[in-house]
């Protein structure tokens, strides 16, 4: 994606697997009557070496090989982001990475006091107080 940080390039809306009301939602989007809230399910590398494993790009001649697609999978856990943290590596886009139009702000500061020594599940909130404003920027 080397043109992602061309200066001309002002957003990019990536609409995996849309559907068949995907023309639909990519109006609305790019008409700012919706917020086009998702996130990235995988990192994208600023090159195509930061991948831990080869990108497979299969050409004509390979296409009829019975070994062609096959994958081996022998780095473990070790894939997307985890690949990324443990090597180092800043991607382009990171996992999760995604904007959106709403702005979050916080009433007050927020005070962390550690109240017990083991955490529950859920914790309290009682002391924040989180505004969501729809404002478009």
């Amino acid at each position: 994606m080397a043109w992602a940080n061309n200066t001309k390039v002002s957003a990019i809306l990536a609409a995996h697997l849309p559907g068949q009301e995907s023309g639909n939602a990519i109006a609305d989007v790019l008409w700012g009557d919706i917020n086009p809230s998702g996130k990235l399910p995988y990192s994208i590398a600023k090159n195509p070496e930061d991948y831990d494993i080869p990108i497979i790009n299969l050409t004509k001649p390979e296409v009829t090989s019975s070994t062609a697609r096959q994958a081996e999978f022998t780095q473990g856990q070790m894939i997307n982001y985890k690949h990324f943290d443990a090597a180092g590596i800043a991607p382009l886009f990171e996992f999760g990475f995604g904007l959106s139009y709403t702005r979050f702000t916080m009433k007050s500061q927020l005070k962390v006091e550690r109240l017990a020594s083991e955490f529950s599940s859920k914790p309290s909130l009682s002391s924040l107080e989180v505004i969501l404003t729809s404002e478009r920027l």
